[in-house]
């Protein structure tokens, strides 16, 4: 294991919270393993058992292991197979947790289906005249029981078809309009921030105000028309992004090649 640097102006305490959490978020102690105890973390880096509580104390906080009285500490992050950049999608699934003592689920729940008149943003991006509608659906993605994503889709009306009879929250939008169509999506023009969650957007994630969130905006084309803006917030505690690029002309330019949203419970 890493070691300690007494002389760092970072304090012991962070030195070895950050120690264990690369060890649990590269996976060398995979889901489920009970990580070393207190009193043997204090003879290995010769430290005082408040010190390794505190370290401790912040990545349960992080949500990375949980304490199970009399038993110790067992790591409970795992990344969630699949990408969830475009489209978080879950369909509904029972888990048991051994180390969490619950049975979780991940699903969807819709918070908002209908025709909305189209924003500024909305005409300016879809080519639509003043006063035209278009179609907003809102969904809150739940993993591991706990809410971790609110989606928000905007269709332009040409692509909409009949997708409000549908039972929205289990439908994949983009699946649905190339099915629709018989075409598939072919470009796509994203944003990626960190933001202020709001007091709304808070309470559907059960965050605290204020604390910070991922906001994924993109804008869909087929064939170079625009068909679909669609925003994805996610808490900022639960989710890891991943781009990969590629370089050419020297380091002049690069080119996205591969993006990745994974989200955990």
């Amino acid at each position: 294991m890493e070691k300690l640097i007494a002389s760092s102006p970072i304090p012991l305490y962070y030195q070895l919270r950050e120690i264990v959490r690369n060890k649990i978020l590269a996976e060398e102690w995979p889901y489920g393993m009970e990580i070393p105890s207190e009193l043997k973390l204090c003879e290995e880096f010769n430290l005082c058992r408040a010190t390794i509580k505190q370290a401790l104390d912040g990545l349960v906080n992080e949500g990375l292991i949980v304490r199970k009285k009399g038993k110790g500490s067992f790591v409970v992050y795992r990344k969630m197979a699949g990408n969830f950049l475009l489209e978080p999608q879950f369909s509904l699934r029972h888990t048991q947790d051994a180390y969490r003592d619950y049975t979780y689920q991940n699903y969807a729940e819709l918070l908002f289906a209908d025709f909305i008149e189209a924003s500024a943003y909305l005409i300016k991006s879809f080519q639509l005249a003043p006063g035209e509608k278009v179609c907003k659906i809102m969904r809150k993605h739940i993993v591991g029981g706990q809410p971790v994503a609110i989606s928000t889709n905007y269709i332009h009306p040409q692509w909409t078809g009949d997708i409000l009879s549908e039972d929205i929250k289990d439908v994949s939008i983009y699946k649905y309009i190339e099915n629709l169509s018989g075409k598939s999506f072919t470009d796509y023009k994203m944003n990626v921030q960190s933001v202020l969650l709001d007091d709304y957007e808070a309470g559907e994630l059960g965050f605290p105000p204020g604390k910070a969130g991922l906001d994924v905006a993109c804008l869909s084309f087929i064939d170079k028309e625009p068909v679909m803006f669609v925003r994805q917030l996610y808490r900022g505690d639960k989710c890891d992004i991943r781009l990969d690029f590629s370089a050419f002309d020297g380091l002049q330019k690069m080119e996205a090649i591969g993006a990745e949203i994974k989200v955990r419970p």
